[in-house]
């Protein structure tokens, strides 16, 4: 069976910040069946060293396009294009090269390969692209979505047709989670959406793989210290992209208000790269926190599974931005629950649709004094309840391992294969 799937999130190289998910997702379903040739479509960016058009792998085929000229303004993709384009609105002016660069590759791929079916992630722009384009040379599509990427089409006028054509062709689709499918659901009445378009969903997650095992602890010493970050589990964990959705302000508040001695005994740590790394540092000085405060930069590979591994708790502080934008499933989650993490999360941040009391506790966003106070009965615990509170998160976590978790898009992609066109 060939496929192509077409995304704008795939990473260049192992050191590229770009998240991995869609990258593992493919890399899963080629283990799972040797019989699937995956193409996968994604654009080049100027945030990494310059790539090959066309690299071959053991798992797929990776095709990438240009889209603007010099190449140094492609920073559409790369880092998120709703992060990017609020980084620079000029970037704006993109958007047509983008869309139109994106449907000219896919045609003239599609009409290479002539695949069995198209697979879009995120629904805009893939999806729609990959819709317009399998209505143009009858090939079936799917795709998924994620989080607020259908959000954005509220803004645009006649979108509301424009999603319930893409959804009619689509032969099915999957979200990451609830809250991400209903961002769809809301576009329409109970009654079109439940005679049209309910049957073709299901909500399906990213993966983690749970196969890392731990690392040495002299190994994670030598990792850690190098930030300045003490061992022995004495860090409060908060890891992702740092932009608005995700909340780190009010971790930072939170930890703000946890007392002198607390801080003095717990770090906190928070890793990752993004528009806002400085205006929290800004306000981590402003909260008199900076001294105890570990800004990390984007972190990968065996760092990130350190700081996983050793942190005493991971905390998952996101909120509905300004815009509307919000969390889906972030897959961080799942890797913080594989590492035997006990999370306390936002009641926003997806996290509220797979926590229970025994792995993680759940607050309402934008509450630094709920995230204290959860934080603070967290380092209260004794260590038995501890590492009862750890067993029942990888136990958790173990739903979301990469190999159950494609084997459940493996059997709708053939599904949706040999479903021909709707």
């Amino acid at each position: 069976m060939k496929i192509v799937v077409t995304s704008s999130s795939f990473p260049t190289t192992d050191s590229d910040h770009v998240p991995r998910f869609v990258l593992e997702q493919v890399q899963e379903l080629a283990k799972l069946d040797s019989q699937l040739d995956i193409y996968v479509l994604v654009p080049h960016h100027a945030y990494a060293p310059a790539m090959p058009d066309r690299t071959e792998t053991d798992s797929h085929t990776e095709i990438r396009y240009h889209y603007a000229w010099p190449r140094t303004l492609e920073k559409l993709a790369g880092r998120g294009i709703l992060p990017a384009l609020r980084e620079q609105p000029l970037r704006y002016l993109l958007i047509p090269f983008f869309l139109a660069a994106q449907r000219r590759a896919l045609a003239r791929l599609v009409r290479e390969l002539q695949p069995d079916l198209i697979y879009a992630h995120w629904f805009m722009p893939q999806g729609l692209i990959a819709s317009n384009i399998s209505h143009a040379y009858a090939v079936p599509y799917m795709f998924t979505t994620h989080a607020a990427d259908v959000s954005v089409l509220r803004r645009l006028p006649f979108s509301r047709q424009l999603v319930a054509r893409a959804l009619r062709r689509a032969a099915c689709f999957t979200a990451v989670s609830e809250r991400t499918a209903s961002k769809l659901r809301d576009m329409f009445d109970d009654v079109e959406w439940n005679s049209q378009f309910a049957s073709k969903l299901s909500i399906i997650p990213m993966g983690t793989s749970l196969a890392m095992p731990d690392l040495p602890a002299d190994d994670v010493r030598k990792l850690l210290t190098a930030f300045g970050i003490g061992g022995d589990q004495n860090y409060i964990l908060g890891l992702g992209r740092l932009s608005e959705k995700k909340g780190f302000d009010y971790l930072i508040d939170a930890y703000s208000e946890l007392s002198p001695e607390r801080r003095q005994k717990y770090q906190l740590v928070v890793a990752g790269d993004g528009q806002s790394a400085a205006a929290l540092k800004e306000r981590a000085s402003a909260r008199g926190v900076a001294d105890t405060t570990v800004f990390t930069g984007y972190v990968n590979g065996e760092l990130k599974q350190a700081l996983l591994q050793n942190a005493v708790t991971f905390v998952l502080p996101s909120i509905i931005d300004q815009s509307g934008d919000s969390e889906g499933m972030p897959v961080v989650l799942m890797e913080a629950l594989a590492a035997g993490k006990w999370v306390v999360a936002s009641d926003v941040s997806g996290a509220e649709e797979i926590l229970h009391d025994e792995c993680g506790i759940l607050v309402p966003q934008r509450s630094s004094e709920a995230l204290a106070a959860a934080i603070e009965d967290l380092l209260n615990c004794d260590e038995e309840t501890m590492l009862a509170r750890s067993r029942a998160a990888r136990e958790l976590a173990d739903q979301f391992a990469w190999e159950s978790i494609a084997r459940r898009h493996l059997q709708l992609i053939k599904l949706a294969g040999r479903s021909g066109l709707s």
